[in-house]
């Protein structure tokens, strides 16, 4: 699997929804975005928990390709749009184009980051594909540890935490990036010949590490 080009793939199919779907350009004018969507960080939060909560819906029924596909994009652009509405220190709000871009290469160049820290080069998402020798396909591995991710902009938004220009809270929405993309991608490939790790890698690995360091 070429990571870089995966990750590259998932982020500019959001980036081209971003425009052709919702309107989003460089000139102000031409969004179709209104303020009940887009008026504040709030109502974008609440539409990518919304967005989450119908994704998970859609994982004890019969798999809706173009629902999935739409709702996984949506969130990365609306978790984008939640970041920089969070960081916006001008209070203006304006989405643009641009300034989404920016945020998702920000997310591309963090995905890499971490794919070289917990993956290998030929295997970016190791961890990840253990679930699948459990009976869990990796997209929806993926989409569960969003979970998390949604319980804490949740106790941000019922506690009225200070989450504006906090780190914390934009680290969580580039996760929700993150895990996204990474469900894209195995959603991509479950119909294919992809070979995934299985559960008896995971302890073929333990047991070589403690073997390494007891010599």
């Amino acid at each position: 699997m070429n990571s870089n080009k995966s990750i590259k793939i998932a982020l500019d199919e959001a980036s081209f929804r971003l425009v052709e779907y919702w309107g989003v350009t460089n000139s102000k004018e031409t969004t179709s975005l209104t303020d009940e969507e887009f008026g504040s960080l709030e109502t974008s939060l609440l539409k990518l928990i919304n967005l989450m909560s119908k994704t998970f819906k859609l994982l004890s029924t019969e798999v809706s390709e173009n629902k999935i596909r739409n709702y996984l994009l949506d969130s990365i652009i609306f978790s984008a749009i939640s970041i920089h509405y969070s960081s916006d220190k001008k209070g203006e709000h304006e989405v643009t184009n641009s300034i989404i871009s920016d945020i998702l290469n920000e997310a591309y160049l963090l995905l890499l980051t971490k794919n070289d820290k917990y993956g290998t080069k030929n295997r970016p998402y190791r961890t990840m594909e253990f679930s699948n020798g459990l009976g869990i396909p990796v997209w929806k591995n993926s989409l569960l540890k969003l979970t998390d991710k949604m319980s804490i902009i949740n106790i941000f938004l019922k506690n009225n935490l200070n989450y504006k220009h906090d780190e914390s809270f934009k680290e969580t929405l580039q996760d929700v990036i993150s895990y996204c993309v990474i469900s894209l991608i195995y959603f991509d490939l479950r119909d294919t010949e992809y070979s995934f790790c299985g559960i008896d890698d995971l302890f073929e690995d333990i047991s070589q590490l403690i073997n390494e360091r007891n010599e």
